[in-house]
């Protein structure tokens, strides 16, 4: 019998974007980006056609990005998302509208800024599966409300007959 074990496909090996591409970009596009044309940092480089997929360290690839659109657009393309570029130079606006939920500012611990960043990317890992564990209980806690109630009514019309 043949082994039928799955064959992870190979890492992607980041490479650091060479310092004159860095610089170039980032003196091109300026403190705005170019997604959603908001002037609000932090900002940075992001890749157009993502380096998951392919894109490459050079000038036309690489934009300038707040940090909520390079979140949001993740390994997409910005016609995925449904995003055009905006021009070099364009005016700057208020970018983005923010979501309408309040986001609680999260203040990191004393330490933090001493954390290596293999440290840090484990902490950010640890964070986003906290956060996956949470939605999970609050639907499961939804779920359980909801038989809850089932039954109850179920009593409700028992008791009535």
């Amino acid at each position: 019998m043949a082994n039928s074990a799955i064959q992870a496909p190979h890492p992607i090996v980041s490479r650091p974007i060479p310092q004159d591409v860095r610089l170039s970009v980032s003196s091109r596009d300026g403190d705005q980006c170019r997604y959603c044309g908001g002037t609000e940092g932090p900002f940075h480089l992001d890749h157009v056609l993502p380096w998951s997929r392919g894109g490459d360290h050079t000038e036309e690839n690489l934009v300038v990005a707040c940090q909520r659109c390079n979140v949001v657009k993740g390994g997409r393309t910005p016609e995925e998302m449904g995003w055009t570029l905006r021009p070099v130079g364009a005016h700057p606006c208020e970018g983005r509208k923010k979501d309408p939920r309040p986001t609680k500012q999260r203040r990191r611990p004393k330490w933090f800024p001493f954390a290596s960043v293999l440290e840090r990317r484990n902490l950010a890992r640890l964070e986003v599966q906290a956060a996956k564990i949470k939605r999970a209980i609050a639907k499961d806690t939804a779920e359980r409300d909801r038989i809850m109630k089932r039954c109850e009514k179920r009593m409700q019309r028992e008791r009535m007959h």
